[in-house]
């Protein structure tokens, strides 16, 4: 159970069953008493009541306990700056190795994603030697086709030359 709290308020539990909570109030003439304790008789439900102590107190005795070495003594301000100093150094540590971590990182990525570029641009270059290759065939194609068209042109001229001179005609 909880020590009689600063306020009067103390909490009785009388059990009958399982479940039955009850919150009563001391009565102190000289105090004001709380209006925010509750009152619950349903089942399964816990009482809240307010609980005012001296907190400045406890949280003055938790902040020296923490400051307080292993031997039971408290440390002075110099050592509390010395332990403050490793932490730094430590974190320091840990933060530099993390950088360094994050630079590998960094730099095998970037090995990778220039391995990946060379390999698109070998192959983009090999599909431009080949479209060059294709280009060229086809520049020599029509290149012939026009050959061709000019020597068949000529040759027109030539038979329609001779057909007018033999006397024949020519549509």
């Amino acid at each position: 159970m909880s020590p009689p709290l600063q306020y009067g308020v103390t909490v009785k539990r009388e059990e009958h069953g399982e479940h039955n909570v009850r919150v009563k109030q001391e009565e102190r003439p000289e105090e004001p008493t709380p209006t925010l304790a509750l009152k619950v008789e349903h089942a399964n439900h816990a009482t809240i009541v307010p609980q005012e102590t001296n907190r400045k107190n406890r949280n003055k005795k938790a902040l020296k306990s923490a400051r307080s070495d292993p031997a039971g003594g408290f440390s002075t301000k110099k050592q509390r700056r010395a332990l403050h100093v490793t932490y730094l150094e430590k974190k320091m540590a840990r933060l530099r190795q993390e950088l360094l971590r994050k630079a590998r990182e960094k730099e095998q990525f970037e090995a990778a994603l220039n391995e990946k570029f060379e390999e698109v641009k070998a192959d983009n270059g090999m599909q431009v030697g080949k479209l060059e290759n294709k280009l060229e065939q086809e520049k020599a194609k029509t290149e012939e086709a026009h050959r061709l068209l000019r020597e068949s042109v000529k040759l027109v001229a030539h038979m329609t030359s001779l057909l007018k001179g033999q006397g024949g005609s020519v549509h």
